[in-house]
Protein backbone atom coordinates (compact mmCIF):
# COMPACT_ATOMS: atom_id res chain seq x y z
CA UNK A 1 0.00 0.00 0.00
CA UNK A 2 1.36 3.27 -1.07
CA UNK A 3 1.79 6.82 0.98
CA UNK A 4 -1.68 7.79 -0.90
CA UNK A 5 -3.65 5.09 -0.46
CA UNK A 6 -2.43 4.86 3.64
CA UNK A 7 -3.12 9.16 3.39
CA UNK A 8 -6.74 8.41 1.96
CA UNK A 9 -7.68 5.43 4.38
CA UNK A 10 -6.21 6.95 7.33
CA UNK A 11 -8.89 10.37 6.21
CA UNK A 12 -11.80 7.96 5.29
CA UNK A 13 -11.25 9.59 2.10
CA UNK A 14 -11.71 6.25 -0.03
CA UNK A 15 -15.05 5.24 0.17
CA UNK A 16 -16.46 9.15 0.25
CA UNK A 17 -18.82 9.42 -2.16
CA UNK A 18 -19.11 13.42 -1.98
CA UNK A 19 -15.57 14.74 -3.52
CA UNK A 20 -16.79 18.33 -3.61
CA UNK A 21 -15.99 20.49 -6.93
CA UNK A 22 -12.80 22.90 -6.43
CA UNK A 23 -14.92 26.07 -5.90
CA UNK A 24 -11.60 28.18 -5.74
CA UNK A 25 -10.11 26.14 -8.97
CA UNK A 26 -8.49 28.91 -11.34
CA UNK A 27 -10.06 27.83 -14.42
CA UNK A 28 -8.82 30.22 -16.69
CA UNK A 29 -5.27 30.11 -16.11
CA UNK A 30 -4.95 26.23 -17.35
CA UNK A 31 -8.17 26.24 -19.88
CA UNK A 32 -6.79 22.77 -21.36
CA UNK A 33 -7.05 21.01 -18.10
CA UNK A 34 -10.39 20.53 -16.87
CA UNK A 35 -10.18 18.93 -13.41
CA UNK A 36 -12.30 16.06 -13.22
CA UNK A 37 -12.28 14.56 -9.85
CA UNK A 38 -9.38 12.71 -6.96
CA UNK A 39 -7.33 10.23 -7.78
CA UNK A 40 -8.07 7.16 -5.57
CA UNK A 41 -4.80 6.26 -4.90
CA UNK A 42 -2.44 9.01 -5.07
CA UNK A 43 -5.11 11.75 -3.71
CA UNK A 44 -3.99 14.67 -6.76
CA UNK A 45 -6.65 16.08 -9.11
CA UNK A 46 -6.93 13.99 -12.27
CA UNK A 47 -7.74 16.35 -15.03
CA UNK A 48 -8.89 15.98 -18.89
CA UNK A 49 -5.88 17.88 -20.94
CA UNK A 50 -7.95 18.75 -24.04
CA UNK A 51 -4.91 19.73 -25.89
CA UNK A 52 -3.41 15.95 -25.87
CA UNK A 53 -7.03 14.49 -25.81
CA UNK A 54 -9.29 16.57 -27.68
CA UNK A 55 -12.18 14.54 -27.14
CA UNK A 56 -13.91 12.72 -24.10
CA UNK A 57 -16.19 9.41 -23.65
CA UNK A 58 -18.00 8.79 -20.95
CA UNK A 59 -19.69 5.54 -20.47
CA UNK A 60 -21.30 3.47 -17.65
CA UNK A 61 -24.41 2.01 -16.13
CA UNK A 62 -27.47 4.42 -15.17
CA UNK A 63 -26.53 6.63 -11.82
CA UNK A 64 -23.03 5.92 -11.95
CA UNK A 65 -22.29 9.28 -12.36
CA UNK A 66 -22.01 10.66 -15.82
CA UNK A 67 -24.27 13.75 -15.50
CA UNK A 68 -22.19 14.84 -12.49
CA UNK A 69 -19.35 14.54 -14.46
CA UNK A 70 -20.79 16.49 -17.48
CA UNK A 71 -21.83 19.07 -15.27
CA UNK A 72 -18.23 19.27 -14.05
CA UNK A 73 -16.73 19.51 -17.82
CA UNK A 74 -19.84 22.66 -18.73
CA UNK A 75 -18.72 24.10 -15.65
CA UNK A 76 -15.01 24.65 -16.53
CA UNK A 77 -15.72 25.05 -20.20
CA UNK A 78 -17.82 27.98 -19.35
CA UNK A 79 -15.49 29.26 -16.68
CA UNK A 80 -12.51 29.34 -18.42
CA UNK A 81 -13.75 31.66 -21.03
CA UNK A 82 -11.78 29.87 -23.38
CA UNK A 83 -14.94 28.74 -25.45
CA UNK A 84 -17.04 31.15 -27.91
CA UNK A 85 -19.72 28.23 -28.44
CA UNK A 86 -20.88 25.59 -26.43
CA UNK A 87 -23.86 23.09 -27.64
CA UNK A 88 -25.33 20.93 -24.87
CA UNK A 89 -27.67 17.91 -26.93
CA UNK A 90 -29.76 16.84 -23.94
CA UNK A 91 -32.42 14.34 -25.30
CA UNK A 92 -33.70 13.74 -21.68
CA UNK A 93 -34.80 17.09 -21.74
CA UNK A 94 -34.11 17.03 -17.43
CA UNK A 95 -30.79 17.33 -16.66
CA UNK A 96 -29.26 20.50 -18.33
CA UNK A 97 -32.26 22.73 -18.48
CA UNK A 98 -30.02 25.48 -16.96
CA UNK A 99 -27.93 25.15 -19.28
CA UNK A 100 -30.31 27.81 -21.29
CA UNK A 101 -29.54 30.37 -19.33
CA UNK A 102 -25.24 30.47 -19.39
CA UNK A 103 -24.01 32.78 -22.03
CA UNK A 104 -22.54 31.14 -24.82
CA UNK A 105 -24.53 28.03 -24.58
CA UNK A 106 -26.97 26.77 -26.64
CA UNK A 107 -29.63 23.91 -25.38
CA UNK A 108 -31.31 21.29 -27.80
CA UNK A 109 -33.32 18.56 -26.61
CA UNK A 110 -35.12 17.22 -30.39
CA UNK A 111 -33.38 14.79 -32.63
CA UNK A 112 -34.17 17.54 -35.24
CA UNK A 113 -32.30 20.05 -33.36
CA UNK A 114 -29.62 17.94 -31.92
CA UNK A 115 -28.94 17.35 -35.64
CA UNK A 116 -28.39 20.82 -36.18
CA UNK A 117 -26.53 21.55 -33.95
CA UNK A 118 -23.94 18.80 -34.29
CA UNK A 119 -24.23 19.55 -37.92
CA UNK A 120 -23.44 23.37 -37.18
CA UNK A 121 -20.41 21.68 -35.19
CA UNK A 122 -18.53 20.30 -37.60
CA UNK A 123 -19.44 23.05 -40.38
CA UNK A 124 -17.30 25.51 -37.77
CA UNK A 125 -14.25 23.24 -37.35
CA UNK A 126 -14.27 22.70 -41.34
CA UNK A 127 -14.34 26.92 -41.55
CA UNK A 128 -11.47 26.87 -39.83
CA UNK A 129 -9.75 24.41 -42.31
CA UNK A 130 -10.94 26.31 -44.85
CA UNK A 131 -9.73 29.45 -43.60
CA UNK A 132 -6.22 28.20 -42.50
CA UNK A 133 -6.26 26.77 -46.19
CA UNK A 134 -6.64 30.54 -48.12
CA UNK A 135 -4.37 32.22 -45.78
CA UNK A 136 -1.54 29.55 -46.89
CA UNK A 137 -0.17 29.57 -43.30
CA UNK A 138 -0.01 26.16 -41.45
CA UNK A 139 -0.43 27.84 -37.74
CA UNK A 140 -3.35 30.42 -39.13
CA UNK A 141 -6.18 28.15 -37.05
CA UNK A 142 -4.01 28.68 -34.13
CA UNK A 143 -4.68 32.32 -34.33
CA UNK A 144 -8.30 31.60 -35.01
CA UNK A 145 -8.33 29.48 -31.55
CA UNK A 146 -6.28 32.06 -30.05
CA UNK A 147 -8.15 34.78 -31.23
CA UNK A 148 -12.33 33.36 -31.70
CA UNK A 149 -11.90 30.73 -28.94
CA UNK A 150 -12.39 27.15 -28.84
CA UNK A 151 -15.82 25.10 -29.27
CA UNK A 152 -17.50 22.48 -27.31
CA UNK A 153 -20.30 19.90 -28.04
CA UNK A 154 -21.62 18.17 -25.73
CA UNK A 155 -23.83 14.98 -26.60
CA UNK A 156 -26.10 13.19 -23.65
CA UNK A 157 -27.45 9.81 -24.06
CA UNK A 158 -25.46 9.32 -27.53
CA UNK A 159 -27.40 5.91 -27.88
CA UNK A 160 -30.41 7.69 -28.34
CA UNK A 161 -29.80 10.24 -31.18
CA UNK A 162 -27.43 7.82 -32.82
CA UNK A 163 -28.91 4.11 -32.45
CA UNK A 164 -30.83 3.29 -35.53
CA UNK A 165 -33.74 0.47 -36.09
CA UNK A 166 -33.46 -2.22 -38.62
CA UNK A 167 -36.19 -3.10 -41.09
CA UNK A 168 -38.01 -0.04 -41.91
CA UNK A 169 -39.82 1.39 -44.75
CA UNK A 170 -38.05 4.18 -46.86
CA UNK A 171 -40.65 7.60 -46.36
CA UNK A 172 -41.97 6.72 -43.43
CA UNK A 173 -41.43 8.54 -39.99
CA UNK A 174 -39.78 5.94 -38.38
CA UNK A 175 -37.29 6.05 -41.77
CA UNK A 176 -36.91 9.46 -41.63
CA UNK A 177 -35.80 9.67 -38.25
CA UNK A 178 -33.60 6.59 -38.91
CA UNK A 179 -32.26 9.26 -41.52
CA UNK A 180 -31.44 11.61 -38.61
CA UNK A 181 -29.56 9.55 -36.39
CA UNK A 182 -27.51 8.52 -39.51
CA UNK A 183 -26.57 11.91 -40.20
CA UNK A 184 -25.51 12.72 -36.44
CA UNK A 185 -23.40 9.69 -36.11
CA UNK A 186 -21.97 10.50 -39.15
CA UNK A 187 -21.10 14.17 -38.17
CA UNK A 188 -19.56 12.83 -34.70
CA UNK A 189 -17.14 10.98 -36.90
CA UNK A 190 -15.99 13.17 -38.75
CA UNK A 191 -15.86 16.59 -36.43
CA UNK A 192 -13.92 14.52 -34.05
CA UNK A 193 -11.63 13.36 -36.32
CA UNK A 194 -10.60 16.99 -37.10
CA UNK A 195 -11.27 18.31 -33.73
CA UNK A 196 -7.61 18.20 -32.50
CA UNK A 197 -6.29 21.40 -35.02
CA UNK A 198 -9.63 23.22 -34.91
CA UNK A 199 -9.62 23.92 -31.15
CA UNK A 200 -13.17 21.71 -30.96
CA UNK A 201 -14.26 19.44 -28.59
CA UNK A 202 -16.25 16.31 -28.02
CA UNK A 203 -17.84 15.07 -24.68
CA UNK A 204 -20.01 11.87 -25.63
CA UNK A 205 -21.53 10.38 -22.73
CA UNK A 206 -23.93 6.96 -22.90
CA UNK A 207 -25.25 4.29 -19.91
CA UNK A 208 -25.71 2.05 -23.11
CA UNK A 209 -22.14 0.73 -24.38
CA UNK A 210 -22.60 -1.47 -26.48
CA UNK A 211 -21.07 -2.47 -30.14
CA UNK A 212 -23.74 -0.46 -31.62
CA UNK A 213 -23.08 2.66 -29.73
CA UNK A 214 -19.86 2.66 -29.35
CA UNK A 215 -18.91 2.06 -32.27
CA UNK A 216 -15.18 1.95 -33.77
CA UNK A 217 -15.13 5.13 -35.36
CA UNK A 218 -16.43 6.83 -31.69
CA UNK A 219 -13.88 5.19 -30.17
CA UNK A 220 -10.93 6.01 -32.57
CA UNK A 221 -11.96 9.85 -32.00
CA UNK A 222 -12.11 9.82 -27.85
CA UNK A 223 -9.12 9.32 -26.61
CA UNK A 224 -9.89 10.69 -23.24
CA UNK A 225 -11.60 8.29 -20.99
CA UNK A 226 -14.01 8.01 -18.15
CA UNK A 227 -15.89 4.71 -17.86
CA UNK A 228 -18.52 4.42 -13.94
CA UNK A 229 -19.30 0.95 -13.24
CA UNK A 230 -20.74 -1.26 -16.16
CA UNK A 231 -21.16 -5.01 -17.44
CA UNK A 232 -18.81 -7.65 -17.96
CA UNK A 233 -19.28 -7.68 -21.13
CA UNK A 234 -19.74 -4.45 -21.97
CA UNK A 235 -16.22 -3.72 -20.09
CA UNK A 236 -14.43 -6.48 -21.70
CA UNK A 237 -16.06 -6.10 -25.43
CA UNK A 238 -16.54 -2.92 -25.94
CA UNK A 239 -14.65 -0.64 -23.17
CA UNK A 240 -11.62 -2.47 -23.50
CA UNK A 241 -11.51 -1.85 -19.85
CA UNK A 242 -12.39 -5.07 -17.48
CA UNK A 243 -11.72 -3.09 -14.18
CA UNK A 244 -14.85 -1.22 -15.09
CA UNK A 245 -17.07 -4.16 -14.49
CA UNK A 246 -15.44 -4.51 -10.37
CA UNK A 247 -15.50 -0.75 -9.99
CA UNK A 248 -17.11 -0.35 -6.18
CA UNK A 249 -20.66 0.54 -6.37
CA UNK A 250 -20.11 3.86 -5.05
CA UNK A 251 -21.77 6.77 -7.63
CA UNK A 252 -18.64 9.08 -8.57
CA UNK A 253 -16.05 6.40 -9.00
CA UNK A 254 -14.97 5.92 -12.50
CA UNK A 255 -12.16 5.05 -14.38
CA UNK A 256 -10.38 8.33 -15.57
CA UNK A 257 -7.54 8.87 -17.85
CA UNK A 258 -6.39 8.99 -21.43
CA UNK A 259 -6.85 5.44 -23.65
CA UNK A 260 -5.04 2.57 -21.74
CA UNK A 261 -3.85 4.78 -18.55
CA UNK A 262 -7.11 4.53 -16.99
CA UNK A 263 -6.82 5.77 -12.55
CA UNK A 264 -9.69 4.88 -10.38
CA UNK A 265 -11.20 8.58 -9.05
CA UNK A 266 -13.90 10.07 -7.47
CA UNK A 267 -15.39 12.48 -9.32
CA UNK A 268 -16.20 15.91 -8.47
CA UNK A 269 -19.34 16.33 -6.94
CA UNK A 270 -21.99 18.57 -8.82
CA UNK A 271 -25.62 18.55 -7.45
CA UNK A 272 -28.24 19.06 -9.55
CA UNK A 273 -29.29 22.22 -7.40
CA UNK A 274 -26.07 23.32 -6.87
CA UNK A 275 -25.78 23.48 -10.96
CA UNK A 276 -29.01 25.70 -11.33
CA UNK A 277 -27.19 27.83 -8.85
CA UNK A 278 -24.18 27.97 -10.50
CA UNK A 279 -25.61 28.45 -14.19
CA UNK A 280 -28.45 31.53 -12.79
CA UNK A 281 -25.48 33.16 -11.52
CA UNK A 282 -23.16 33.47 -14.41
Amino acid sequence: MNVGQLILNALGLRNDTRVPYPARHDHRAEPHLVPIGRDIEAGWTNYWDMRRQPHALIAGTSNGGKTILQYAILRHWVDSGAFARIAVCDPKMVDFLAAKHLPGVGLYVTLPEIAAAVRGFRNASDQRYERTFAAGRRNYIDEIILNEGRLGLLVDEIQDVTLKEAGLTKGSEDWEINQLRQQISTDLRLAGSKGRASGAHLALATQHPSVDVVTTGIKAVTEFRCYFRTDETAANMVLHAPAAASLPDIPGRALVGPRGILRETQVFLTEPDEFDTWAASR
